[in-house]
């Protein structure tokens, strides 16, 4: 089940995983972020997670193909979870929430997020 995946990847629980996605949607754009929204706090919440079916992997392998070209060998994708969360911030001037996806991929043996 997607608990167990979740422990597998991060060896910890889902709140290792929420802390994962919260640096995630935080980090990269913190002086945008203040700027606009000034002192803030983000919080992240894991909606679903999910294993992909075969369609899914399937998909999951052209976007991989299409994003890493002929580095990738998309035969050694072995699976894929879907993860949708929810990231949310709450600013002095403004707050905001968006719900998004992303996808990790066992590949070659080792899990990646993509």
């Amino acid at each position: 089940m997607a608990k167990e995946y979740l422990i597998a990847y991060y060896g910890g629980d889902t709140d290792t995983v929420s802390k994962y996605l919260l640096v995630d949607a935080d980090m990269p754009n913190r002086d945008e972020i203040e700027d606009y929204y000034g002192e803030y706090s983000v919080s992240v919440e894991i909606l679903s997670s999910e294993k992909a079916d075969e369609d899914e992997l399937y998909d999951v392998k052209g976007k991989f193909e299409e994003e890493y070209g002929d580095e990738v060998d998309v035969s050694k994708i072995q699976e894929a979870y879907l993860v949708e969360y929810s990231v949310t911030i709450e600013g002095e001037k403004d707050d905001y929430e968006e719900d998004t996806e992303i996808i990790f991929v066992k590949y070659n043996g080792k899990w990646k997020v993509f």
